[in-house]
């Protein structure tokens, strides 16, 4: 749970112009511009151990015979902390450049990476796919040709041959069970309530008032909502209601919470699912478009 905050808190504090702490505790020399920095490993050229250091060796931890499966939420934040700094326009190339030179980092994952289809996994694969398309992106630009090729040799998977980015995405055994593992999501289906006590119109107005934006997503806070549900039926009590029909009534309003946080749940995999849809159709635009030559 510490080292979650931790990272949720270094995500956070990478929306803010450099320099801050948040560059600091990464690694950065934040006395000049950030884009200057060479990243190293610790000990060399008097680099300190920083926490950029730590999520790289906890993403490494994936690889067998390790695993981060029992900590999915910890897995996450690693990814998006590393997209955060790879789509930095100050941080962006020193990373990649560390990700590349010092750990082989995207043709390891690629090689020996466990892929699975279940959707447990499909949020961290996502991630990794929005940083190996930007990788296959900036190294196709700089003539990286050899490097550039095994890359997209461990995207086809094993005894495979490329001779080209369209023969590549013909046999990537591993690109095409990725995509069927987002087809196969299930996001569930919305049941709409059958409702005694409660207007249906009234009730989704209400609902609509108590929505906020998480990452761009429209979720429902349930807090707020079961609070005004619960002071509607404490007026409703000043008119001495029968206590069974207020036990009714609770009732109902426990099946209004518990459908709106499968509502939330619904919406989050819908969005799950789009975005890997689209990290895996940027990979395949690159192989295809950036890759082509």
């Amino acid at each position: 749970a510490i080292r979650q905050k931790i990272l949720t808190l270094l995500i956070s504090l990478l929306d803010f112009a450099p320099p801050n702490i948040g560059y600091y505790l990464l690694g950065f020399d934040i006395t000049r511009p950030l884009n200057k920095t060479v990243l190293q490993e610790p000990g060399i050229q008097g680099c300190k151990r920083s926490c950029l250091h730590s999520v790289i060796d906890l993403l490494f931890k994936e690889l067998p015979p390790h695993s981060l499966y029992d900590t999915p939420v910890l897995s996450r934040l690693c990814y998006q902390l590393l997209l955060k700094l790879a789509t930095n326009r100050h941080t962006g190339a020193a990373v990649l450049r560390y990700l590349r030179s010092t750990y082989d980092f995207f043709g390891k994952f690629l090689e020996i990476h466990p892929w699975r289809q279940d959707t447990s996994r499909l949020e961290h694969q996502t991630e990794f796919l929005q940083l190996l398309a930007l990788e296959l992106l900036v190294t196709s630009r700089a003539n990286l040709t050899s490097y550039l090729q095994r890359l997209l040799v461990g995207l086809a998977g094993p005894n495979s041959t490329i001779q080209g980015p369209f023969h590549a995405l013909e046999g990537s055994r591993k690109l095409l069970s990725l995509l069927e593992s987002v087809c196969k999501m299930d996001v569930g289906n919305y049941v709409p309530l059958e409702l005694n006590y409660f207007d249906s119109e009234k009730l989704e107005m209400l609902i609509k008032q108590h929505q906020y934006k998480e990452g761009g997503l429209s979720l429902v806070n349930v807090v707020t909502l079961h609070k005004t549900l619960q002071s509607e039926l404490n007026l409703v009590s000043n008119n001495n209601i029968p206590v069974a029909q207020r036990n009714e009534i609770n009732e109902e309003i426990k099946s209004i919470l518990n459908n709106t946080v499968e509502r939330n749940t619904i919406r989050r995999k819908i969005n799950l699912k789009r975005r890997a849809f689209d990290a895996w159709r940027q990979v395949v635009e690159v192989m295809i478009v950036g890759c082509n030559k």
